[in-house]
């Protein structure tokens, strides 16, 4: 069984201590305190004993007006939610989250259950409950619905809902002006935009149908607003009514790429920079902070955690962006600028702060006056296309590595994620339009199935040399590179094969000067360990094959093998006896589909483990433990032998198989549990092949996990 990880402490940058998600994270923080309170000793896997008391503090000094739960138009005379008792006489603490459907004059709260009536015994979890004007409690919507002889929509408690959300955005605490803008050089200060050059749009569709929907959408409304701005909305046609009963400025846009244009349009008519956002952030940060050691995963997440946090609003982001742009060294400017493709930009701290021949999503860009529009030929992936054309038409884009945005992406209901299907046909589709328009610029991803990667050309190639040479130095650091003769030949790389320079340069020097080092000399001789030369970091070391492969993938060399001539290895003038039916049997020529098959089985599953990381949240540091693991296992295979009979050949299998996802995924033990790991471990490539097993083992821990939290 593989170990876990061990954390490592890093110093954290000098700044004031904020949790992320606010209303949700204190949520989550009052459910483990009800659970701890209620002293369940059977859940000691999920409940976290070393909260700190500063964090559990701030949790219990907000006022309880100022959590969502609490009733939005509270009633003259109305019954106090600070008394609030079920019949029972439990305590009920008003919740830090909001039902979207809930009235205005309700209140939402958290209690524990009762001790179940089972010969084990056992206290309760906790339950979420409703309040109204009078003080009853109900247990649940058709309650509520049945009292007041109404039926209430999902967007009956739009209110609560944009109040939640400016809840959660005054418990943030945006950094201002001055402390942000204040990373910015003289000569970018000199050029910063005012708001009022700003065209804000954000592009939408059918996302009023959803809970989910809804609180993004007041989510992405309440950031703009509290900056001062009104957004446009750019929506389809049919939704239209929807959003603006919602109170949103919102207008028909047509589909993805029309209401993209048409809010490039709109912005160019009053002569202002383009600013568009999806409907779905809830977050937009910025780190700042020096560059890692070196490019190991420790070195990146250690200088990621120490850099300097900055929690900031759109127009601060869109501000930021323009003045980099305008500032930059170039004669013709930059006209694109975006953030990183990823919630997390720790893997960005071992290069520059921005990019400028980088893919910029379009879940959060500027357009700074530039001609350029979107490909209506397209439904999905425009803005990998966006960003091609402006490279090819101002020379580079500018995208700020450090900046992010927390998006839901794939998993949101509406939007873009209407056009994708489950087989991928829309995907692939759209990639080929993209391929034939960039064949130079566009390429598959190497491991997730129907996604590309931008490289330009000219400038990756630059970028890839340099980086060889600083992976190169930081392994040498660590102790990993061992000058080494490589003996195996390689079926791609014949030892026999000679070695011809092509016509095509190198960027870097110190490529050339070894490429006329090994230049019609065979591989054997280039690779036996006695040929030597200087990289870009000065270190003088052997030539690999590695090397070698290198310079032939990038078009620097090509092979030419020498054929052999044939030896006899017959007495002279024995002929070698023939078969007719050898004679007449073809060729068979080598199965390449196998292959195929086996590479699309490891796309998909790449695929899979990539979703389950994005979408489910990590397992806490307690639970990582491996102590805490280990009792969850035992109670696991316990449960297996005593409640569903199992033989212990099978149950320890399927503890086995648990146990291999869990330290693969590092999910939570709440989100394994879930009916959506679930789905995705029942979908996946590696439980076909397995026969069932991993989805079978996920189905009994998720009874398990339903029986112990329930007990």
């Amino acid at each position: 069984m593989a170990k876990f990880i061990k954390v490592k402490k890093v110093m954290k940058a000098k700044r004031v201590q904020r949790l992320r998600g606010s209303q949700d994270s204190f949520r989550s923080l009052l459910m483990n305190k009800l659970r701890k309170e209620g002293g369940r000793a059977d859940l000691k896997c999920i409940i976290r004993e070393q909260v700190p008391k500063h964090i559990m503090d701030m949790m219990l000094a907000v006022p309880l007006h100022k959590r969502a739960g609490y009733p939005v138009a509270r009633k003259k005379g109305s019954f106090d939610p600070k008394n609030w008792q079920t019949v029972e006489g439990k305590k009920v603490i008003v919740d830090f989250s909001r039902e979207s459907w809930l009235p205005d004059e309700y209140s939402q709260g958290v209690k524990s259950t009762n001790k179940l009536a089972c010969k084990k015994g056992g206290n309760g979890g906790t339950y979420t409950v409703y309040m109204n004007p009078e003080g009853r409690t109900f247990y649940h919507k058709w309650q509520v619905e049945d009292a007041t002889g109404e039926t209430y929509s999902i967007s009956h408690g739009w209110n609560g809902v944009v109040r939640l959300a400016q809840l959660t955005l005054e418990t943030m605490r945006l950094d201002s002006d001055a402390s942000f803008f204040k990373l910015l050089s003289a000569r970018e200060r000199a050029v910063l935009p005012k708001i009022s050059e700003f065209y804000f749009a954000v592009v939408s569709a059918r996302r009023t149908r959803s809970d989910k929907g809804l609180k993004g959408i007041a989510t992405v409304q309440t950031a703009f607003k509290s900056a001062g701005v009104d957004p446009v909305w750019y929506v389809d046609a049919e939704s239209l009514e929807e959003y603006r009963a919602l109170g949103l400025n919102a207008k028909v846009g047509g589909k993805l790429t029309p209401a993209r244009n048409m809010a490039l349009r709109d912005a160019r008519k009053y002569g202002k920079v383009c600013v568009q956002s999806s409907d779905d952030i809830s977050q937009w940060e910025y780190r700042h902070g020096k560059k890692a050691e070196d490019r190991s995963m420790d070195a990146l997440n250690a200088a990621h955690k120490a850099a300097e946090h900055y929690v900031i609003s759109p127009v601060q982001a869109a501000r930021f962006m323009v003045a980099r742009m305008r500032a930059a060294p170039e004669e013709v400017k930059p006209k694109l600028g975006g953030v990183y493709c990823l919630a997390s930009c720790s893997r960005t701290f071992a290069g520059d702060v921005e990019s400028r021949y980088h893919f910029c999503i379009g879940d959060f860009f500027v357009d700074d006056h530039s001609k350029i529009t979107f490909d209506e030929n397209l439904t999905l992936k425009e803005d990998y296309d966006f960003t091609c054309a402006h490279i090819q038409e101002y020379g580079s884009v500018m995208r700020i590595n450090r900046m992010t945005v927390t998006a839901k992406h794939y998993s949101n209901e509406g939007g873009a994620c209407s056009n994708r299907d489950a087989k991928g046909v829309e995907e692939r589709k759209n990639i080929a339009i993209l391929m034939r328009k960039w064949p130079n610029a566009i390429f598959d991803h190497r491991r997730r199935q129907n996604e590309v990667n931008l490289r330009w050309k000219e400038h990756c190639e630059e970028e890839e040399e340099k980086d060889e040479g600083r992976t190169r130095k930081a392994n040498a650091k660590r102790g990993r590179v061992k000058p080494t003769i490589r003996k195996r030949s390689s079926s791609y790389l014949p030892l026999k094969g000679v070695l011809i320079r092509t016509c095509k340069k190198a960027l870097s020097p110190y490529i050339e000067t070894r490429l006329a080092t090994v230049a019609n000399r065979t591989m054997a001789a280039v690779c036996a360990g006695s040929l030597r030369f200087t990289d870009a970091s000065g270190t003088n070391r052997v030539y690999s094959l590695t090397d070698a492969r290198y310079d032939v993938m990038k078009g620097y060399l090509t092979i030419k093998c020498q054929q052999l001539a044939e030896k006899p290895f017959l007495k002279p003038g024995i002929k070698p006896k023939t078969s007719a039916k050898l004679a007449k049997k073809p060729l068979v020529k080598p199965k390449t589909s196998a292959m195929k098959d086996l590479q699309e089985l490891k796309y998909q599953q790449d695929e899979v483990e990539a979703t389950i990381n994005r979408l489910l949240p990590e397992a806490t540091l307690d639970e990582k433990s491996e102590e805490s693991f280990a009792l969850l296992m035992d109670g696991f295979l316990k449960y297996l032998l005593k409640k569903v009979l199992l033989k212990e050949t099978s149950a320890k299998s399927y503890v086995g198989a648990f146990s291999s996802l869990f330290k693969r995924d590092l999910r939570s033990y709440e989100a394994s549990a879930g009916e959506e790991y679930k789905t995705l471990i029942k979908e996946s490539p590696q439980n076909k092949n397995g026969h069932g097993q991993y989805y079978a083992a996920v189905c009994h821990f998720r009874s398990f996990y339903q029986v112990m939290v329930n007990r």
